[in-house]
Order: C-alpha cells, then sequence, then structure tokens
C-alpha cells in the first residue's frame, strides 16, 4: 500500500492491488500531464514508464478482436487508480497553495522558480506583442521576421496566438515561412486540452485537401472561441514537407518502442 500525503483512503487502500512499476507509472503520468506532455508523447519519451505494449497491451495475431498480452489499460484497478491519482494530486496542488505547484512547472518550464514566475505572469502580455509584431511583419511583407515571430508564438503554446497566425495564412509566403506558420499552429495543439488538440490537428489535415478552404478551432472554456483560418494560400510544397517532418518523428517512436520491448522481453 503506498502512503502519500496528498492521496485519498480509496486510493491508499487500491494501491495494494498494483505492482511498484505500476504505481511508479502513475505518478509519472499524473505529472507529466500536469507539465502539458500527453500518454502518446510520454510514451515515445526517455522518460516512458514502460513500453507501448506494456501500457496498451498485444493484440492477438490468431485470434482477432483479442489480445495475446493485456495492458495496464485492461487492468480496472490501474485505471481506477489512475483516474483517482489525478484527482487526488490535483486537488492537493489546489488546495495547498501555489509553492508546489510552482515547483512542479518550474522544473519543466523554466531553470528557475523565479524565471517562471515571471515567465507565467508576463505571457498574456507577451502572446498580444508578438501577434502586433507578426500582423506588422505581414504589412511589411518581411518573410525572415514573420518565420522567427511564428516560431516564438508556437513556442508559447497559447491559444490567444492564433487569430494572428490565422491572418498570416491567409497571405501567400514562401515554403519556409508557410512551414513555420504551419507548425506554429501545431504547437498550440499540443498542450493538455486534447479538444483543443484534435481540432487544431483537424485543421492541419483539412488544409491539404483542395476543397477545403476553411477551418474551424473550438477552444472550450468558461468562454467559447471560434477561429477560422483561410489556407487556400499555404504552397502545397510546405504542408507536405510538414506531413513528411510528422512521419519522421512516428517513425522514430516506434523505432524506440520495439527497442525497448525487446529488452523487456
Amino acid at each position: 500500500m503506498i502512503v502519500e500525503q496528498w492521496a485519498s483512503e480509496e486510493l491508499m487502500a487500491l494501491s495494494a492491488d498494483l505492482t511498484g512499476k505500476q504505481w511508479a507509472g502513475i505518478m509519472t503520468i499524473i505529472k507529466k500531464e500536469l507539465e502539458g506532455i500527453g500518454i502518446t508523447a510520454l510514451l515515445a519519451s526517455e522518460d516512458r514508464p514502460c513500453s507501448t505494449s506494456t501500457y496498451y497491451g498485444r493484440w492477438s495475431k490468431d485470434t482477432p478482436g483479442t489480445k495475446s498480452k493485456p495492458g495496464w489499460i485492461d487492468i480496472p484497478s490501474w485505471m481506477r487508480a489512475l483516474n483517482l491519482a489525478r484527482r487526488d494530486y490535483r486537488k492537493y496542488l489546489l488546495e495547498h497553495g501555489t509553492s508546489e505547484a510552482m515547483q512542479v512547472l518550474a522544473k519543466a518550464a523554466a531553470p528557475s522558480a523565479r524565471d517562471l514566475e515571471r515567465q507565467v505572469v508576463g505571457d498574456t502580455a507577451a502572446v498580444e506583442l508578438l501577434s502586433r509584431q507578426l500582423d506588422q511583419a505581414v504589412d511589411e511583407k518581411d518573410e525572415g521576421k514573420i518565420t522567427k515571430l511564428a516560431q516564438a508564438l508556437g513556442s508559447t503554446q497559447l491559444s490567444a496566438g492564433l487569430p494572428a497566425l490565422g491572418r498570416a495564412l491567409e497571405h501567400k509566403w514562401g515554403v519556409e515561412t508557410s512551414m513555420a506558420l504551419i507548425a506554429a499552429v501545431g504547437q498550440v495543439a499540443a498542450p493538455l486540452n486534447l479538444d483543443r488538440q484534435k481540432a487544431a490537428m483537424g485543421i492541419l489535415d483539412r488544409a491539404g485537401e483542395a476543397t477545403a478552404a476553411k477551418a474551424v478551432s473550438h477552444e472550450k472554456g468558461e468562454h467559447e472561441q471560434h477561429i477560422s483560418f483561410d489556407y487556400s494560400s499555404v504552397p502545397t510544397e510546405a504542408l507536405e514537407r510538414y506531413v513528411e517532418e510528422r512521419l519522421r518523428q512516428r517513425q522514430g517512436s516506434e523505432g524506440r518502442d520495439r527497442g525497448t520491448e525487446q529488452e523487456e522481453t
């Protein structure tokens, strides 16, 4: 049985059914989620708690629709413990002030809590400034500056930068500039909000279709935001290069997974 000051009695009782590796996996997952890293990205990283086959299991080659090896997600007690840990840990961080929460965030986002605090406080103002500068660079048709500003907006991973990126994508640019703008939209899709990730990635997928000139991103929260992008001016070569880059990244991740599976077996 695990003993954590933030864990509920139900979670502590349930932990008795888990192995040490399974519990360690839960802790890694919930903490990485707070850093904005989803399970797909986590399983492809060096910090992964297990191999993909351990997490998802293996499908049977002889009996379609069944698994020859169940994964963690097929264990009811493990899934229940994961959901309880998410609830209990986040509740603990909220109820016990910002000190520990800032420590968790600082480890992922900045070399020190002081730098992170300054960054968090200045996020909104920084995005507004970058957006204004991007609009100005578009008016001036300065592609070098547009590329740099798109990269900066994308690195913030904040949807407040999407309108400026969308306005820039309505113009015709060279391949490198177009790729920088598309990649920035993809980066905004990466944080915790799964609905936002699916919506923005859907925009990128539809951008390559000749019949789809428009796409809409929905961000759900206290206020709903509707953002439309016109991709009709994006060069086909830029879209193709972006897709090729994503495929290379996926192939690299699959290769690492196979290596880990062989080590475990």
